[in-house]
Order: structure tokens, then sequence, then C-alpha cells
């Protein structure tokens, strides 16, 4: 379980009882501002927005993986270039090697607005995609990581389910009084419940 305690976030291994923090590098340097802890299916990564103490950049999407310690910055742009806003929201794929998270930052061409989007970062194959323009209040990844959803909150509550590679929106609802819920169960061909 990953969890959010005194500015830092921790696991927690049922099989030893203890917790390790692992919002820090693998010299020790400290992050802070760390929000959205996520833990992979597996129980091997953990995804997290936060800002390393020794820089002075926004807050960054960052993986780390728990067996070797690993922690991979993933909010770069096609250049190299940290994201130039906040991320605000992670989302982590069952085995780790694909996190999603959102932030106004322009990371890939085919962004030419200020606007918040929904990215997807590959860890094996360096790739980022932007998915959709949203801010959402809830993020989620599919344990393969092939598709992403989201929530956004207003006078109603929107629900979006869309594909990352190909961009194929594979359904939306909207929760008002008396409407029916989306059932993503087939991504593509999203059902409505009855």
């Amino acid at each position: 379980m990953a969890y959010l305690a005194d500015s830092n976030i921790s696991v927690w291994d049922a099989g030893t009882g203890k917790a390790t923090v692992v919002s820090r590098t693998e010299q020790g340097a400290r992050m802070r501002g760390v929000v959205e802890p996520r833990i992979s299916g597996n129980g091997r990564c953990v995804s997290f927005a936060g800002q390393l103490e020794t820089e002075r950049v926004h807050a960054q999407a960052w993986r780390k993986e728990l067996s070797t310690g690993e922690l991979v910055r993933l909010s770069r742009d096609t250049k190299g270039n940290d994201a130039a806003e906040q991320v605000t929201k992670t989302a982590i794929s069952a085995s780790g090697a694909r996190v999603a998270f959102v932030t106004a930052a322009r990371l890939t061409t085919d962004d030419n607005d200020s606007f918040p989007d929904i990215y997807v970062k590959d860890i094996a194959e360096g790739t980022l995609v932007r998915v959709a323009q949203g801010s959402p209040t809830h993020l989620v990844l599919s344990g393969d990581g092939s598709t992403v959803a989201w929530s956004v909150s207003g006078g109603s509550t929107a629900l979006y389910v869309q594909r990352v590679e190909g961009g194929e929106t594979c359904g939306s609802a909207r929760k008002t009084a008396g409407a029916r819920a989306l059932d993503a169960e087939a991504c593509g061909r999203p059902r409505r419940a009855a």
C-alpha cells in the first residue's frame, strides 16, 4: 500500500510489517509537495507527483521501482525539458510499465494550448502520448495501460474512457439525477447499465 504521511510517500509491506519512504532519490534527496501516490498492481512500482528539494521546478511526475530504488522523472517534453507547469494527478498500470499524469505543460508537439492535458508515459519505449485535454478529479489507467478513464466534476459528474493509442473514445457518461451509469467493460463498445 502506498500512502502519504508526514510530507513523504511511503509503502507499507504487509509481509515484513515495515514502511519505507519512497519519495526520495537513490542518493537520499528528499521531495516536497508530494501528492497522488499510486502503487502498481504487482506492488513493484509507485507513481506520484512531487518536487525535488534541490530543484526550482514545478511538481513533476515520478515512478519509483521499489526493488532497485530507481526513480524516473516522467514529465519531460520531447526535448528532455522538465514540465513547466505542475503535475496534479498520476495513475499507474498493473505492471508499472505505463504511468498517466495530468499537467498544463506543453510536453508534446500536438499540444498547442495552456489547458491541462492527460499524458501517458511508456517507460520501456520512452514514448509520451497526449491522450486528451482535461483536468480530472479522478484518473485511472487500465491494468494493461491501454486505456485511461477519468472523471470531471462540476454541476454534474462526467466520466470519460479513452484508448491511449489512436485516441479512440470508448465512451462517456454524465451522472445527474436519474441518469444511467456507463458500463465501459468493453472499451470501444460501451454499454449503458439499466
